[in-house]
Order: C-alpha cells, then structure tokens, then sequence
C-alpha cells in the first residue's frame, strides 16, 4: 500500500485523482460509508424499478450489505461503470437470478458509484483504491511501467498469503515474465483473509507450470531465532 501511494502521489493528475489527496483511515470510511448510505436515502438516489421492488423498511440493511459485494468486486479491480457493466450481462444472461436479486445488484451499483463520488469529494482515497487506481494507472500508462519495472529490478512479497486478487494482478504488472524475479514469503497456516477467497487462487498462479517458480518450506518461522531455511 504504501508503493501505491507512492505512485499514485507522483501521478494523481493521471490517475483521476485530485492532487494532495490523502488515506482515509478506517474510522473516516466508517463515517464516510455511513453519510452515502444517508444521503441515498435521503435524495432517493435509488432508481425507481430497484426502490419500488424493495420494501423500504429493509432498503438500509441492503445498503449495508452492499458494501461486501463491492469490497469483492474492487478485490477483481472492478470499477463503478465495469461493475455496473458486468451485472448488465448477468441480468440479460442465464444467470438464476430472480428479479428482486436483480434489482438488488442494481442498489449496489448506486452505492459503488456514490462512495466513489464522496471520497473524491472528500479529498480522500481508501486502502483498496491504493492497489486498484495504481493498477490501472500502469495498465494506461506503458511509459511509467517501463521506468518502474526498470527501478525494481527484484520484488519480495511478505506475508503472501494474505494477498487478493488485486494485488495479485498489480504484481503481475510490475514483475518480468513468469514472476521470475519475485520473491514471496507466505504461511499458508496463517492465511487469515482465505475467506475471501484470495489466498488459494494467488498461490495457485505462482506456482502454476507457466511461471518457472519453485516452493520451499522452511521449518520454522522467521521470527524465530533458530537455524531456518
């Protein structure tokens, strides 16, 4: 996080972001999710197909769960028009959904692109904007690519097993072909975000039979002052 938001202060102008932004703490984004909701409420942002399909006495706790979808969807680097995007084809597809789910998804778009609308506002970016505005910041940008994969000639990941998706992709920008000169230290024991469903697909792709890596366990942690590998 802090390597993104190094970046993206160098570049804030070309990442879409207003220039002295700042990192929101936890406690900030609390206060700050719970003015959107609010505020869609209170303006009745919510289109009407989606607000008339919704009783009204449970439209907050929707809101509310909202925010685990969109967390899910920004850990796949989505972005508001990408996500709305996406659950456009799942609604014309054969996707199961029954309408009111439907109309939920649409709710949830309304949240993703009023929380993003607030934070710019605001000034402020949040800990997964760090991973997926520096992510698509490279993605558009070929030349700032080229100079930082020539400034980091080696990468090492600590504590790999908490990696998602997003991160994931960003180092995979950032590494040479087959994340042959990336270094990562993980304790599959101690993957706390598993749930998340991060930790499983990330170790599955640097060790998979296109990236020429090898794993090696060491017996003890590296915490510990004894003889280790």
């Amino acid at each position: 996080h802090s390597f993104c938001a190094r970046v993206l202060g160098g570049h804030a102008d070309a990442a879409g972001l207003p220039r002295g932004f700042r990192v929101a703490d936890n406690a900030e984004v609390r206060l700050l999710r719970e003015d959107v909701i609010t505020s869609i409420m209170s303006r009745s942002l919510i289109p009407g197909r989606e607000r008339d399909s919704i009783p009204a006495g449970t439209l907050r706790a929707v809101l509310e769960a909202g925010w685990e979808v969109i967390g899910h969807a920004r850990r796949l680097l989505h972005t508001p028009a990408s996500f709305k995007q996406a659950l456009h084809a799942g609604e014309a597809g054969d996707t199961g959904q029954s309408r009111y789910e439907q109309q939920v998804a649409g709710v949830y778009v309304t949240l993703f692109e009023e929380y993003q609308k607030a934070k710019r506002r605001a000034g402020i970016v949040d800990h997964a904007d760090l991973i997926v505005k520096t992510y698509w910041l490279l993605r558009r940008n070929g030349e700032l690519l080229s100079r930082l994969r020539s400034q980091f000639l080696y990468i090492i990941v600590d504590e790999f097993q908490d990696t998602n998706r997003a991160q994931l992709e960003l180092l995979r920008l950032l590494s040479a072909e087959g994340f042959s000169n990336v270094t990562v230290v993980g304790d599959d024991k101690q993957a706390i975000y598993e749930w998340r469903r991060g930790w499983q697909a990330c170790a599955d792709c640097v060790r998979g039979p296109r990236c020429g890596s090898s794993i090696g366990r060491g017996p003890r942690s590296a915490r510990v002052r004894h003889r280790c590998v």
